[in-house]
């Protein structure tokens, strides 16, 4: 009781001594002078430039890296930014070029390229990569002046592995095989163990035995496309060289013989042993995600072209079997209306980027305005769609009024017109 009568006293005592005790100090604030509109505007503008300015330096690493990492549109965006700081930056302008090349904006992608080239005529990096671009979109001019390249790049390295298996490629493409042979024996009498030369003559056999109609023939064809195939492995065998990933696409090469000879289980076996050897080789994805395609095996179909299309952004087979696998997987869905939907806009959308990068695909034409019709009950864009089929494939004139689609754009022209009498009159 004493010690609570002291410290109250104490507290009193405090309290009379010192009157201000528990009242806040007055802090004295210093005014700052407020900016004016046009100030603020100025530092802003500042401050804008200086982070523009920070990304852009930041973009020239970035793109490289998206590159590397074969992330092909951020390369492209990174490296259109860095530009706008270094637009004499050539190694900037090659990655743009590149992606744009991958991403199958080709026509941008050559011109680029060929700005390179102007500067720098005996740069092979450049003149390889303008190769690729004519390869990618090979119309029969690409084709020739592709092979012109390569001709003029070997004259200066005769028995060049990578030129020689280059002017082979284009020389398939141009179906002159019996040049492209000669000029594999060339190869091989030089690079003996070159499995780009085995892969290609293989590749020719089996390309002459899918078009040949004699039975006998044919059999002959995938005889000599497998015995390539079967004779590296003996050679591998003797050496003791255990298979390493360049020997992947010959696996998927005997994949193809045994698919063309009606034994889909040694195939799948091939492709997924090409796997094996390299995960990232893209024609065993493409091989199996076309069989999962038509067993209508959805998943594992969009998980292999998926794969390709992380490599390749407008590989258009990938691109349009993800696409018909959207469109399948959405028409499963009818029993989940709001599912259904969103699953066939991705579908949509799929067969739009198609389209973007093979305008003439009537396929992925027809595909959008079924779903449309048949999907998302959308009657005036299903004609609209069909009705772009008719202009692709010359016209209503052309196709004639008894053609499926014609016939298809006036039964839904006269549904559409029911509809809205019949809504009117309700």
């Amino acid at each position: 009781m004493r010690r609570a009568r002291r410290t109250i006293c104490g507290m009193l005592l405090a309290g009379m001594l010192n009157p201000l005790a528990g009242c806040a100090k007055r802090q004295v604030v210093k005014e700052v002078p407020s900016e004016t509109p046009e100030e603020r505007a100025a530092r802003e503008e500042r401050e804008r430039q200086e982070r523009l300015e920070r990304d852009r330096a930041a973009a020239v690493k970035k793109a490289f890296e998206a590159l590397e990492k074969r992330q092909f549109a951020d390369a492209r965006d990174f490296a259109r930014m860095g530009l706008e700081a270094n637009p004499g930056n050539d190694e900037l302008r090659y990655v743009l070029a590149r992606s744009l090349i991958f991403l199958g904006e080709n026509d941008e992608g050559l011109k680029r390229v060929e700005e390179l080239l102007k500067a720098m005529p005996e740069d092979k990096r450049f003149q390889m990569t303008l190769v690729d671009a004519l390869r990618r979109r090979a119309t029969k001019d690409d084709l020739n002046r592709g092979l012109k390249i390569l001709r003029g790049m070997v004259k200066g390295d005769e028995f060049n592995e990578d030129l020689l298996s280059s002017m082979v490629v284009f020389l398939r493409l141009q179906q002159k095989e019996s040049e492209a042979e000669k000029l594999i024996q060339k190869l091989l009498s030089r690079h003996p163990d070159s499995v780009n030369a085995y892969m290609s003559l293989s590749a020719i056999y089996f390309g002459r035995a899918q078009r040949e109609k004699n039975p006998d023939e044919k059999r002959r064809y995938l005889a000599k496309a497998e015995s390539v195939t079967s004779f590296v492995w003996d050679k591998l065998k003797l050496a003791k060289i255990t298979q390493g990933k360049e020997h992947a696409p010959l696996h998927n090469n005997l994949g193809m013989i045994w698919i063309e000879r009606g034994e889909q289980a040694r195939a799948l076996s091939s492709w997924k042993r090409a796997l094996e050897l390299d995960p990232n080789l893209l024609q065993p994805h493409l091989n199996i995600g076309a069989v999962a395609l038509r067993y209508r095996d959805f998943a594992t179909a969009e998980k292999h072209y998926g794969h390709v299309l992380k490599y390749e952004p407008s590989h258009p087979e990938a691109l349009e079997a993800v696409a018909h696998a959207l469109n399948a997987g959405a028409a499963r869905l009818s029993d989940q209306p709001d599912k259904m939907e969103v699953k066939a806009t991705e579908a949509i959308k799929a067969f739009q980027k198609v389209l973007q990068i093979d305008a003439k695909n009537g396929r992925a034409q027809l595909a959008i305005a079924g779903i449309y019709e048949r999907l998302l009950s959308k009657l005036e864009p299903a004609v609209a769609e069909y009705k772009k089929y008719v202009s692709m494939m010359g016209g209503s004139s052309k196709l004639g009024r008894d053609h499926k689609v014609v016939k298809k754009i006036s039964e839904l022209e006269e549904q559409i017109a029911m509809e809205k009498e019949f809504g009117e009159g309700g």
